[in-house]
């Protein structure tokens, strides 16, 4: 279980709608951006179109070296999952 903030880092995609790769990454549906759960950081830019950009997909990541997607604690007790 995790708990990371909602919005991508590219273009603000909800997060709620992507999905998990077989690394365990978050994959940002609108580009296929992906994240390390764990961290919040970014491990893989934009794919696309916008993977054609040079340099994009390195600044990308290193934005989410200084921010993040935010993480919350995830606990769960009798059944119940909380995020603080």
């Amino acid at each position: 279980l995790f708990a990371v903030s909602r919005r991508c880092r590219h273009l603000r995609a909800d997060l709620a709608e992507g999905s998990l790769d077989e690394e365990g990454c978050l994959v940002c549906p609108w580009h296929g951006a992906k994240y390390d759960v764990s961290t919040g950081r970014m491990t893989l830019g934009p794919q696309g179109a916008f993977a054609k950009v040079p340099g994009l997909d390195a600044s990308y990541r290193l934005l989410t070296k200084v921010i993040p997607l935010r993480r919350g604690k995830v606990t769960e007790r009798d059944g119940k999952v909380s995020v603080q």
